[in-house]
Order: C-alpha cells, then structure tokens, then sequence
C-alpha cells in the first residue's frame, strides 16, 4: 500500500498531541528532531521538542510509501531520523546493539555474513518491534569486502527512500580464535587481522565519505587490551590496534564534528564463548572475572552503545569506554 501527501494527518488528529510539520531534509540535531517512516519521510516534532514517529496499520504512516512493519501508536527514541549501520549483528552482541538502535528509532543496516537465517530472525524480531531494518550480506576480511558492504547498503537506504547517507557507524564483526605464542599460525593471524582490523578500516573509511556532520563511529574493541590474556594474543593483539586506530580517528574526524569511541566487552553471553562456559563450573569462573559474580549480557553492551550514538555522548570522543562490569578490578 502506498500512502500519498494526502494521508498525512493533521495537526489536531494525533493523539491530542501538537504536532508540527516542517521541512523533509536531511541532517539531524537537538533543534530539529526529525521522524523517519520507512519507504519515506515524515518530519515534524512534539509540542515537547522530542522526535516522534507514528505507526499506524502495521507500519510507518509514511509519505511516499513503503512499510516496514510496526504497531499502533507512538514511537519515541533518541535516534529516529538517523541511519545506522552494524556489523556483525546477525547474533550475539552486535544483534543486541541493532535492536537498540533500531529501538530509539534509527533505520539499521543488519549486516551479516553468510548466516541468513540468523540476519532473517533480526530483522524480524526488530519489525516486530516495530522498528526498521534491511539485511546487508558481505564477506569482511576479503579485499572487496568493505566495497561488497556498502553497495549492499547503499541500495538497502535506496530502496527505502531514506537517502544514501550514513549517521552511526558500529564496527562490531571480529572472529576471535584461541592460540598461546607458541600455538599461532600464520594463517591464524591473517584471518583475525584480516576481519578486525583491515576490514575494519576500510569499513570506516567509506563509510566515514557518507556521513555527515555529527555523526558516531562506535567500534567494538575488547577487555583483552587492558586485562592479560594469553590464551588469545592475537586477537588480544587486534583490539589493541583497534583502540588505536580509535583514538587516531577521533583526532582525524573531530573538526567535522563526528565522534569515534570503542566500547570494551569482557566476557558476554554469546556464542562466540560457548564453549568456554559448556559445564557450569566454567560458566561460574567466567562469570568470577565481573564484580557483579554474572557474565554480561548483550543488552550490557547496546544499551552503552546507544548512548555513544545518541547526542548526548557528543562531547565524548577518542575514548575506549570499559564494558566488562568491572572485570579483572
């Protein structure tokens, strides 16, 4: 169903809230919250100042059409009017941070490697939220991975008609792989620096020629750069040139008025550790390293990014904020 100019409601018709329509350009910022529907755009504020979009039938109550699943009544979030894009978020911590996003309103890019399924249940789980979201398949690591990327992005915004650029980068995908000194390949060490690092710089970089003013580049790094683990030094290796590459980008883009951070997980509940919490002896030392005596939790993680993300943190940059509920204090 396509909705045209005419089915946008009037002012006095909206949940006896005021609401005001202004102009459908892009950009975002505290004095002008814009509202985003799926398939197209409707702009306009709360009485109040706070970004609002509608939902109505089933999805976006859109200009233009399109619809992206949704329920009825008003969705508020911090994010909405800006575009997104996760890495790594088919499971685990980086499907955590795409339902938060999406949640505070933002259009997420969900990309994903090869497990489709998994990408499917996260795209479904967000519009069944009532959130937005298209799937970006891309093999990271490879030379043209970070191209593959964002043409797989640049036609998802397209098809949605929210325009081509980008708000909030998050460089969530890594491979970890488990190897003392004497136990690394060189195959081994290719493949972790291939993902984390490599791919996570040329991701960067073009995303960074699609964003504009105040944007946020958030990049998943890891508790293995302040804590000793020799159980996986190359990986522990890759975040630290991770946080590295963090803190010289900030640098770089700040004049532009983007902001870079790095979040630093300790151990979380997914399934890139399974096997190292399959007896529940494991899982209670795993858990021993937080000063909460738990393993952290997907949401642990989103919920710091989202902040990062949101205008709040936007006098926070160059940073590696630690996400490992005190691990290892």
């Amino acid at each position: 169903m396509t909705l045209g100019p005419s089915h946008v409601p009037r002012p006095n018709t909206i949940a006896s809230r005021a609401w005001t329509p202004t102009s459908s350009v892009r950009g975002y910022g505290r004095a002008t919250p814009f509202v985003r529907g799926c398939g197209g755009v409707v702009v306009g504020r709360l009485a109040e100042n706070r970004p609002a979009g509608i939902f109505l039938g089933g999805g976006w109550w859109v200009v233009g059409g399109g619809w992206c699943g949704g329920f009825w009544g008003w969705v508020v979030g911090v994010l909405v009017g800006r575009t997104a894009l996760v890495t790594g978020a088919s499971r685990g911590i980086g499907r955590g941070i795409a339902l938060r996003l999406a949640g505070e309103g933002a259009v997420v890019g969900v990309h994903y490697r090869g497990d489709a399924a998994a990408a499917a249940e996260t795209l479904a789980e967000i519009r069944g939220r009532g959130g937005c979201a298209f799937g970006v398949r891309a093999e990271l690591g490879c030379v043209e991975g970070a191209e593959t990327l964002f043409a797989g992005f640049d036609a998802g915004v397209a098809g949605l008609g929210v325009g081509r650029g980008l708000d909030i980068l998050v460089n969530n995908a890594g491979v970890s792989g488990s190897a003392r000194i004497d136990e690394v390949t060189p195959e081994l060490f290719d493949r972790i620096f291939s993902v984390n690092v490599r791919s996570l710089l040329f991701v960067a970089q073009l995303g960074l020629r699609r964003m504009g003013e105040g944007g946020r580049v958030i990049n998943v790094s890891s508790a293995a750069t302040r804590i000793a683990y020799p159980e996986s030094v190359v990986y522990s290796m890759s975040k630290g040139a991770v946080d590295t590459f963090t803190l010289a980008l900030a640098k770089e883009v700040g004049p532009r008025g983007i902001t870079v951070n790095a979040v630093a997980p300790g151990f979380v509940e997914t399934d890139m550790n399974v096997a190292k919490r399959s007896t529940p002896d494991a899982a209670a030392r795993l858990a021993g390293w937080s000063v909460f005596g738990r393993l952290g939790r997907t949401g642990d993680i989103a919920d710091i990014v989202a902040f990062l993300a949101s205008d709040d943190s936007r006098w926070i940059t160059g940073q590696c904020i630690d996400a490992s509920g005190g691990s290892r204090l």
